[in-house]
């Protein structure tokens, strides 16, 4: 039972910030001779297996709630979203501990210390798979030290997010001249430079700010000829078309066909890292985004995991720039993290003070 002590609006306390890059996804160099290399095995233990199955319903259900609301062009991050959520998980408790887990697909029998530990181990392996990928993932706990005082962090969930997210954990005043500049220094230093930019104010009433940086950058394992871009005809949502700079080759890739789409997947590097690409066979991509949620996605991998028919096909992209900017607390809300946005957040990992919410997740 929580109790409403006020009626005036209280202030929003605590911020989790998401963030994400994906770098152009066109590769230019070769990686020996035209076939790809073996992938680096990677070790998961049956917790990780099922944090990995879990975070990818996550990705998808909340790829299509936001579907759902934007009809233009869209670009998430499920591993960043699982990740910086799994580091709130570690600061919450009661019913906002188990809506979050729930969310998330956690198995209610599962030891936090156990799931940071899987994370870590996963995320150790990726970051050491492939020397031909660049990839990032990085965590950062900023604390406003105006506040330190009356909001002291609790050292177990301090250890946590080093121990088990090889955070960057440090504070500063939120109102000093140079504080902004630290926020998005990070996440530009952690991006590569492509975003630098997260945030353009820190508000004082903020205590703190939960950050997850992702960059990848890979060379596709047997890269398109730059001389087969040419323009081409790119079909719309509507049904119109428009001219657009259209890659074309003969690559290394697999392809898939189920109940309602086609699809292609293109490995970069030694194939730890790959794209999906699908495109529904008829109807609007709005309702192909709901079918997503329903099992699409788990039958498209569970067709990929089976095969290793890797073999030249003819693909054709667009290329394409692409930028996004997001708050997500209403997707999450329709999820089942409802408490965290509200007075009735239970925080109480974080620190003792009972006032503590998320104010927006952004990615």
């Amino acid at each position: 039972t929580h109790l409403r002590r006020c009626l005036a609006p209280m202030p929003m306390r605590l911020s989790l910030t998401l963030m994400l890059l994906l770098s152009p996804l066109l590769g230019c160099d070769t990686i020996g001779d035209d076939t790809p290399l073996d992938p680096t095995p990677i070790t998961l233990s049956p917790l990780a297996k099922d944090l990995v199955a879990q975070g990818n319903t996550f990705g998808v259900n909340l790829f299509a709630e936001v579907a759902a609301e934007d009809d233009g062009n869209l670009m998430l991050s499920p591993l960043s979203a699982s990740v910086a959520l799994t580091m709130l998980l570690n600061g919450s408790d009661g019913d906002t501990f188990a809506q979050i887990r729930d969310m998330l697909g956690v198995a209610p029998e599962a030891d936090l210390a156990e799931i940071n530990a899987a994370y870590r181990s996963l995320r150790d392996q990726l970051l050491a798979a492939d020397d031909e990928v660049q990839f990032t993932l990085a965590n950062a706990v900023f604390q406003n030290t105006l506040q330190t005082g009356a909001f002291p962090l609790k050292t177990p969930f301090v250890d946590a997010m080093r121990e088990g997210f090889d955070a960057r954990v440090g504070g500063f005043e939120f109102t000093a001249p140079e504080a902004l500049g630290t926020v998005n220094g990070w996440a530009s230093d952690n991006t590569n430079g492509r975003v630098p930019v997260v945030l353009n104010e820190l508000n004082p009433d903020l205590v703190l700010l939960l950050m997850n940086a992702l960059y990848f950058k890979g060379d596709w394992s047997t890269p398109f000829d730059a001389d087969n871009t040419s323009d081409g005809d790119f079909m719309l949502a509507d049904g119109s078309t428009t001219r657009v700079p259209m890659m074309s080759d003969k690559v290394q890739a697999i392809t898939i066909a189920g109940d309602g789409y086609t699809g292609v997947e293109l490995p970069y590097g030694r194939k730890n890292f790959s794209m999906v690409v699908l495109q529904p066979t008829s109807g609007p991509l709005a309702d192909f985004a709901l079918t997503l949620r329903e099992g699409l996605w788990a039958d498209v991998t569970s067709r990929l995991d089976q095969s290793d028919a890797w073999r030249d096909v003819a693909v054709g992209l667009p290329r394409f720039t692409f930028e996004t900017d997001k708050v997500l607390n209403a997707q999450l809300d329709a999820l089942g993290m409802v408490d965290a946005f509200t007075r009735a957040a239970d925080l109480s990992r974080i620190s003792d003070d009972p006032n503590l919410q998320v104010s927006f997740v952004k990615q």
